[in-house]
């Protein structure tokens, strides 16, 4: 998220920009920067890079969704397209598994 926000500030200018062009409020920029901080890297991978800017004019809130399932699509193949499986290395519920993936086409990514 960090790295999304600073592409979009260089790329609007501001901060005050890139909140409008990611359809939210200032405060939510500075808590997401704050709450990401520890978790913040100074040399992004080239496929985030790739990423944001094929998602570039996505709100905030699509390109949070649109990463997580990538991500998520990403794993599922990785660990065998097996949902289970999927859960145990996340560490998160199987219910909350099947939450998440509902709806999402897994393969779509990386089939």
């Amino acid at each position: 998220q960090n790295t999304l926000i600073d592409i979009i500030v260089q790329q609007t200018g501001t901060i005050t920009a890139a909140a409008k062009h990611l359809d939210i409020s200032m405060r939510s920029i500075h808590t997401a920067r704050s709450r990401n901080r520890e978790y913040a890297i100074t040399d992004p991978p080239a496929s985030v890079i790739k990423f944001i800017s094929e998602h570039k004019d996505l709100s905030w809130r699509q390109v949070n969704t649109q990463f997580e399932e990538s991500v998520l699509s990403y794993l599922y193949m990785a660990y065998g397209a097996n949902k289970k499986i999927l859960s145990r290395k996340l560490d998160i519920s199987y219910t909350r598994t099947l939450q998440l993936t509902a709806g999402m086409s897994l393969t779509q990514y990386h089939s």
